[in-house]
């Protein structure tokens, strides 16, 4: 089986967490940083997850996890330690056709977390459909560490070409044309696209009337 790699928008989306210890603690702050709204549900809760919620960054329900508590929720992780509730979990998401990651627990997922590095709005993930999550993340960091380091800016500046190229050329009659031109610019030298915005509109202009797009001189 080969998982769709996507990326969640959960900004203002309600998150529970079944769970609150130190490995609770590692996907609250990923789920914190996305500003999900979060809830976690556990009869223990670790001080720095406790500290969290005084500070208003979450929500805490100290007992055991019920059905119930996955009304109005968008997405569902669970990292208690204890498989059985895990796989517990896991199944009330199914029936409500929630997803759900189980830490560890790969047969109570119907997501998995992947290891992740931003930079600006630039991700990069990295997945072993739970298997190795360790190396998943050094593999992560080790291809962040190949980025130029103004990939931010690179990729801003992509983005803006290709919305002006979008509004100049209209329409899904053109959409195979600025497509073609669009992946031809997207594999030009680094130094290429650090050229100013109008010389790389003029480039992608060019390229769209050209078949295939050529490199203008």
């Amino acid at each position: 089986m080969t998982p769709l790699a996507v990326g969640l928008l959960l900004q203002g989306r309600r998150v529970l967490v079944v769970g609150a210890g130190p490995v609770a603690l590692g996907k609250i702050e990923r789920l914190l940083a996305s500003r999900a709204v979060v809830t976690v549900v556990a009869p223990d809760v670790l001080p720095e997850i406790r500290a969290l919620a005084e500070g208003g960054r979450l929500a805490i329900a100290q007992r055991e996890f019920v059905p119930q508590d996955l009304d109005g929720v968008w997405f569902c992780l669970t990292a208690t330690g204890r498989d059985r509730v895990d796989i517990e979990v896991f199944a009330a998401c199914e029936a409500r056709h929630l997803l759900c990651n189980a830490a560890d627990v790969p047969d109570a997922c119907s997501v998995y977390l992947m290891a992740q590095e931003d930079a600006g709005p630039l991700t990069l993930a990295v997945g072993s459909k739970g298997a190795a999550p360790g190396l998943s993340g050094r593999l992560a960091r080790e291809a962040r560490s190949a980025w130029p380091e103004d990939v931010a800016d690179l990729v801003a500046r992509y983005g803006a070409v290709r919305q002006w190229l979008k509004a100049a050329h209209p329409g899904m009659a053109q959409l195979y044309q600025r497509t073609a031109a669009l992946r031809w610019l997207a594999q030009q030298p680094w130094a290429f696209l650090r050229r100013p915005e109008q010389e790389l509109r003029e480039a992608v202009a060019a390229a769209m009337k050209s078949e295939p797009p050529q490199r203008p001189r």
